[in-house]
């Protein structure tokens, strides 16, 4: 079980580098959230081997990459667009815009402080 958690957070580390999850999209109606990330959770817990921890990491990226709207997905998109083409302000500017639409929209305040510390904007 150690092993199990220890290679979980490595693997969220990981993947929150690489940022692999995919285009963000609109979580679609009566979306369960909260079973649908526990039972991730407990994939990777009990996962056997990497591949399937790997595989699971995925599967949480693509739920925290779950939006509450068409209008913030295209808004994520644009921001992590903007973060590979290293213009960091202009990212910024897209997820504080998914942010004022969505406060409790966790990815978007994640992306949000990823762009302000790859631009090294640590104060703000």
């Amino acid at each position: 079980m150690k092993f199990a958690l220890a290679l979980a957070v490595a693997l969220l580390a990981t993947a929150a580098l690489a940022r692999t999850a995919g285009p963000a999209r609109p979580m679609a109606p009566g979306f369960d959230r909260a079973a649908a990330l526990a039972k991730v959770y407990d994939e990777l817990a009990n996962a056997p081997r990497e591949q399937e921890a790997r595989r699971a990491v995925g599967k949480l990226w693509a739920i925290w990459y779950m939006t509450p709207d068409e209008a913030s997905a295209d808004l994520m998109n644009k921001g992590v667009q903007a973060i590979r083409y290293a213009d960091y302000a202009t990212a910024l500017d897209h997820f504080t815009k998914v942010i004022e639409r969505h406060s409790r929209y966790a990815e978007g305040w994640n992306q949000r402080a990823h762009a302000q510390f790859l631009r090294r904007a640590w104060q703000r």
